[in-house]
């Protein structure tokens, strides 16, 4: 993390895409765009939070990092924690989903940060679950149309795209997505990693699905993902007042050491 420039005051830092997905594919000729993912939790200085300090504005609260550091191409996104906080309040795919990885798949994570991880239930909620999910996965599914008829991709997606007719990257991803939802909307949490499916997930994202065999299924599990939000009782609610809790736990600590 030196190497590449990380942000420093790092308070969680963990995989995140294909290797939490149990998706991860070495040396596969078609799937070479595929990447170390790395997703972070960074304190801002503390007169970002408290001060006089004009600058403090221009703190990002996303910082993205593409480098390579010997044989490894690291694809690194590093959030802000007040901008973290928002993000699984809101439920977002690309953020929550880093609170139900796999234990061995957190690679640093400092103990009051791991109060989210603790209670990490109470921040889903039915309603957010399922808009945002689904709306990744429709927008995935954008992606690839958009793909297919403007080829507004870089050359590695371009070569995918016209030896198998879709993004095999953006489809993986989105039926990822229907699978995780569909689950957390019938038992209340997100089974991140992929037991029983990761060799059907592989399969689209190595290209042996057709375009139709592609849409049908997103079609299919659209349904059952609608179906099951009727049926579903899981909370309705994230827990705001908790995630405020341990926010302020957070920036305290953060602000008198």
């Amino acid at each position: 993390m030196e190497k590449i420039g990380a942000p420093n005051n790092l308070i969680y830092l963990c995989y995140r895409g294909s290797i939490t997905y149990n998706t991860y594919v070495h040396n596969v000729d078609i799937n070479k765009a595929s990447d170390v993912d790395i997703l972070g939790v960074f304190m801002a200085p503390k007169e970002y939070y408290i001060g006089l300090d004009s600058n403090k504005k221009f703190t990002p609260t996303t910082i993205t990092i593409k480098e390579q550091v010997g044989d490894i191409q690291y694809d690194c996104v590093f959030y802000e924690i007040r901008h973290f906080v928002d993000m699984i309040l809101k439920c977002n795919p690309n953020v929550i989903t880093a609170l139900w990885i796999k234990p061995t798949h957190a690679i640093l994570s400092s103990i009051p940060f791991g109060q989210f991880l603790i209670n990490k239930s109470s921040f889903i909620s039915k309603k957010l679950i399922y808009r945002s999910f689904t709306g990744y996965a429709n927008g995935q599914m954008h992606e690839i149309q958009k793909a297919l008829v403007n080829n507004r991709s870089s050359k590695k997606r371009k070569d995918i795209i016209e030896k198998c007719g879709y993004d095999t990257k953006h489809a993986a991803s989105m039926a990822h997505s229907l699978h995780v939802v569909l689950e957390a909307l019938q038992v209340g949490k997100l089974n991140v990693f992929r037991y029983n499916d990761a060799d059907q997930l592989i399969d689209i994202k190595l290209g042996k699905w057709s375009k139709d065999e592609l849409i049908s299924y997103t079609e299919e599990m659209l349904c059952k993902i609608d179906k099951a939000y009727e049926k579903s009782t899981i909370r309705e609610l994230v827990d705001m007042d908790l995630a405020e809790k341990i926010l302020m736990d957070i920036l305290k600590k953060h602000i008198t050491k």
